[in-house]
C-alpha cells in the first residue's frame, strides 16, 4: 500500500448516555482506553470508545517514531490531536505530515487530574524523504512530478536535482552539480521532446542543462552570460527566458541547443521577472515583476513582442519558480499580493484575504472553481500555514498550520491533488525534505 500522506479521521462512539464512574486499571495488560485503527487505501482511521465520565478534561493522541513507553504523559511535540470535548467525533480531521515510515500512536485521556492511556498502535507509511535543503522547485501536473533543486547543507553553493514521482511512490536523484550564487537564478521548466517524452530544462548561474525525465539523465549542457530568472516552455522546441542583464530582457530560445531565436530589451529588465503561458493559440504570455504585471502577445514566426496591457504592482514579491495559473489558463496570480487576474488583466479574485496578518509565500489554484490555496508566514509567530480560500468571496475556508520541527516550503496542485513540500531542519543537523499529498 502506497501512503503519500497520512489523512487521519478521529471518531468516538457513544456507548452510554449518562456519566458514570470510570474503572481505572492502568497497566500494560489492561489499558482503560482502547485505540483502534482501520486502513483503506491511503486512509488510516483512528477510533475509540467515548470517555463520557465525571472529571473528563481532554483527549490527546500522540505519534512517535519510537515505541512510546507505558506510564508516560503525552509530549507536546508528539501531539497530533487534542480535544476537550468527550463527544468529539472530529469532523475537523487531524492531518499529520510524516517524515518517518514508522509511527507509534497512543491515546491519552485526562480524567480527575491524571492521565489514562491506551494500547499502542503501529502504523507504517511510504513517505518519500530526501536529505538536503529545498532551494527551488516546480510542479508538473501531467505526470504528477515534483522537481526540486536542493543543496546538501546550509551555506552550500552546489545544487543537485531530485524528482518525486507521486504516481509510483519513488524518487530520482541526479549527481550533476549546479553552481548556485542566488536562488533567484534557479530556473526550471518541463518541455516536450521530439519523441513525445518529457525533458527538463534547468539552469543556475550561467550553467544551462537539459535532462531526460523522470531519470534526470543529462542530455547536454552549455554556458550563458544571460542566466534566466524564469524559463517556460512556449511552443514545440521553443523556450522563453527572462534575464537580468543590461542589454537583454527576454530571449526566445531553441530547446534543442539553447540557440537564441530572438532577443528583446525593454524597461525593468534588471528586476526579477517570472513568466507564465496563458495561451499558445493566441500566443499570450504573462510577465510579472516587482513593479509591473504585463500581458504580452508574441508573433510565433518573427518573435516580435506586442504589449497587450500592463498594471502597476509596485513593491510586491513575485513567485520565483512558477507563476500560479488556473488549470483552464483563464486566471493567474502574478505575485505575493495575492490578487487574481483574468486574461484581460481584470482582477477577479483574491488569494490573500488577510494581508495584515501574514506574508504570502506561495499560492496554487485547485481544480475546483474559485478555490485556491495560499501558503502564508505569520507576522507574529513566524509559523507557516496553508489557507484554503474562496478567491471570489475572499474568505478563508480552512487552515492547516505547520507542525513542530517542520517548515512548509511550497504548495502546488497536481492531477493527484494538493501537494506540500516541507522541510525538517533538526536544528541544522541532517536536514530533510519531502513532497506529499495532503487533503485540505
Amino acid at each position: 500500500m502506497k501512503l503519500n500522506y497520512l489523512f487521519i479521521f478521529l471518531s468516538a462512539l457513544a456507548w452510554v448516555s449518562c456519566k458514570k464512574d470510570f474503572q481505572v486499571d492502568n497497566n500494560d495488560k489492561n489499558f482503560p482506553l482502547e485505540l483502534r485503527t482501520t486502513s483503506t487505501g491511503e486512509l488510516t482511521t483512528f477510533s475509540w470508545d467515548e470517555v463520557k465520565v465525571s472529571g473528563f478534561e481532554r483527549y490527546v493522541l500522540v505519534r512517535s517514531p519510537l515505541s512510546i513507553p507505558v506510564g508516560t504523559s503525552p509530549a507536546a511535540n508528539q501531539t497530533v490531536f487534542e480535544s476537550t470535548n468527550f463527544e468529539d467525533t472530529s469532523s475537523e480531521d487531524t492531518r499529520f505530515f510524516v517524515f518517518d515510515t514508522i509511527g507509534y500512536y497512543r491515546l491519552y485521556a485526562r480524567v480527575n487530574n491524571r492521565w489514562l492511556e491506551s494500547n499502542e498502535v503501529l502504523v507504517t507509511t511510504s513517505a518519500l524523504v530526501i536529505d538536503g535543503i529545498h532551494q527551488g522547485s516546480i510542479f508538473h501536473p501531467d505526470s504528477n512530478w515534483v522537481i526540486i533543486m536542493k543543496t546538501e547543507s546550509f551555506g552550500s553553493t552546489i545544487g543537485k536535482l531530485v524528482l518525486f514521482d507521486l504516481n509510483n511512490g519513488r524518487t530520482y536523484s541526479s549527481s550533476v552539480s549546479f553552481p548556485i550564487s542566488s536562488i533567484e537564478q534557479i530556473a526550471m521548466c518541463v518541455t516536450p521532446s521530439n519523441n513525445g517524452s518529457a525533458e527538463l530544462y534547468a539552469t543556475t548561474s550561467g550553467s544551462i542543462r537539459r535532462f531526460s525525465l523522470p531519470e534526470l539523465t543529462q542530455i547536454n549542457q552549455t554556458t550563458s552570460t544571460n542566466t534566466p530568472f524564469s524559463a517556460v516552455s512556449y511552443r514545440y522546441n521553443t523556450l522563453l527566458t527572462t534575464n537580468g542583464v543590461s542589454n537583454v530582457a527576454l530571449n526566445m530560445r531553441k530547446q534543442s541547443d539553447y540557440a537564441i531565436i530572438r532577443s528583446h530589451s525593454r524597461n525593468n529588465y534588471f528586476d526579477h521577472r517570472t513568466l507564465g503561458i496563458l495561451d499558445t493559440t493566441t500566443n499570450l504570455v504573462a510577465e510579472a515583476s516587482p513593479s509591473l504585471t504585463t500581458l504580452i502577445g508574441i508573433d510565433p514566426v518573427s518573435g516580435n513582442l506586442t504589449p497587450v496591457k500592463t498594471v502597476s504592482e509596485l513593491g510586491n514579491q513575485v513567485f520565483l519558480f512558477q507563476m500560479p495559473i488556473s488549470k483552464d489558463r483563464q486566471q493567474f496570480c502574478p505575485n505575493a499580493r495575492g490578487k487574481i487576474y483574468d486574461r484581460q488583466l481584470n482582477m477577479v479574485g483574491d488569494a490573500n484575504p488577510t494581508p495584515n496578518n501574514a506574508i504570502m509565500l506561495d499560492m496554487t489554484f485547485s481544480d475546483q472553481p474559485n478555490i485556491v490555496y495560499a501558503l502564508m508566514s505569520d507576522f507574529f509567530t513566524g509559523q507557516t500555514i496553508i489557507k484554503k480560500v474562496n478567491s471570489e468571496q475572499a474568505t478563508v475556508l480552512e487552515e492547516f498550520p505547520q507542525q513542530g520541527g517542520i517548515t512548509f516550503n511550497r504548495i502546488g496542485y497536481l492531477n493527484k491533488g494538493l501537494v506540500l513540500i516541507a522541510s525538517q531542519l533538526n536544528n541544522g543537523n541532517n536536514p530533510k525534505f519531502t513532497a506529499q499529498l495532503i487533503n485540505l
